[in-house]
């Protein structure tokens, strides 16, 4: 994605991150990347996420207990440190990204309903050869979900946040299987090893997939299951 928007065409691949999890597993994929082609090392990659930045520089950089063990530590260690990489911090260091030198950048929030992301799909949204890439679930009702339903069905057009119909020119890519939750097997066996749980609330996630973990809770491990309703208050003794 970002050989053909960056290098090739010269434009911005913007990556929407959650600032915990999420942003460094991407920043370990770019450095992989980066390190088999040099000529990727042409292209900056910028992280507009305060929180993402306050993160990755004092927990993941500092946290090597919590390293794989598959991984060399030290090699882990570099990417926070890495020429390439370059954190923003105020909000005219943001601004100044909307131009049109070749770049990466990763900004929150993940599901493009809040943050700076939304003043940079104004910016590349609408701008050919740029790249959008969606790296999570993004639910309902969110920007997210709207572009990605727009792009599936072929509209040129979407509403943004700001409320700006915004023409859809740049490519939208959706990456699966980076999800940080567990799937409905290993959220059952979860269950099945914590003594004492009497009820389970389940409030997260598409009605279908609430509905099937439901009703497998219930019949494997004969728990009592909540799904709320929005707006509901569930008092917790």
């Amino acid at each position: 994605i970002s050989e053909e928007s960056c290098m090739k065409n010269g434009k911005t691949t913007l990556i929407a991150v959650f600032s915990v999890q999420r942003l460094q597993e991407i920043l370990y994929y770019l450095y992989k990347c980066y390190e088999k082609n040099q000529e990727f090392n042409k292209i900056p990659i910028y992280v507009d996420t305060p929180m993402g930045k306050s993160v990755s520089e004092t927990v993941y950089a500092k946290s090597e207990e919590f390293y794989n063990d598959d991984i060399d530590k030290e090699y882990l260690k570099g990417i926070f440190t890495w020429d390439a990489l370059k954190f923003t911090e105020s909000p005219a260091e943001s601004m100044s990204l909307a131009n049109g030198k070749a770049k990466i950048i990763l900004s929150s929030a993940g599901m493009m309903q809040a943050g700076r992301i939304v003043n940079h799909i104004e910016s590349f949204l609408p701008a050919k050869g740029c790249s959008v890439v969606l790296t999570g679930y993004c639910a309902v009702g969110t920007f997210g979900r709207k572009l990605i339903d727009c792009w599936a069905s072929g509209k040129k057009k979407v509403q943004s946040i700001m409320g700006h119909e915004l023409n859809i020119r740049a490519n939208v890519y959706k990456l699966e299987g980076l999800s940080g939750h567990s799937d409905k097997n290993s959220t059952i066996n979860y269950l099945s090893n914590i003594k004492g749980v009497k009820s389970v609330i389940l409030n997260h996630g598409e009605i279908d997939a609430i509905e099937e973990l439901k009703n497998d809770i219930e019949n494997k491990l004969r728990l009592n299951v909540i799904v709320p309703n929005e707006n509901q208050t569930i008092r917790l003794k």
